[in-house]
């Protein structure tokens, strides 16, 4: 190992910055995966063929299981009561959205209040709005969008 190091160190270093290899990751997931797939990228010019797209596929399938297990079920259910809501250009408060979501599934929802309704919603970047004496929620399609993509819930065409 010392002898490649010697060898080889100023191509390592440079594998290391290739930003190349994990154009479809970003974040977090990159920088988890840059590395692995850089080495992959090194081997792969030394002779050892498709191992990039052998473990950019690999990293893909995983960066969207952990995807898919960041979201809570509860959240993912106000998400929708919200998409809902908003698919027939409502602007509901925290506690309409509240008591859509209870209707599906009431045991998860027994201790929320609409402020921790309000908590959740916020961190996937819906705020409320004031509005004719009310707190309003007014997402857009692009914020619905950003939703599906970053965190893989699928919104259904009818609630």
């Amino acid at each position: 190992m010392h002898v490649v190091v010697l060898e080889h160190g100023d191509d390592w270093i440079e594998a290391a910055r290739n930003r190349t290899v994990a154009l479809n990751l970003n974040g977090r997931d990159f920088e988890i995966w840059q590395p692995i797939l850089a080495i992959a990228r090194k081997l792969e010019l030394g002779g050892v063929a498709g191992l990039v797209d052998m473990l950019t596929n690999l990293a893909i399938k995983k960066t969207m299981e952990t995807v898919e297990s960041k979201v809570a079920e509860e959240d993912e259910l106000l998400l929708v009561a919200l998409y809902s809501e908003s698919q027939r250009f409502r602007s509901p408060i925290a506690k309409e959205i509240l008591e859509l979501a209870s209707s599906e599934a009431s045991t998860l929802f027994r201790d929320f209040t609409p402020r921790k309704v309000g908590d959740r919603l916020k961190q996937y970047g819906l705020n409320s709005m004031k509005s004719r004496g009310r707190r309003e929620y007014r997402p857009t399609a692009t914020d619905f969008e950003n939703i599906s993509e970053t965190f893989g819930i699928e919104f259904p065409t009818q609630f």
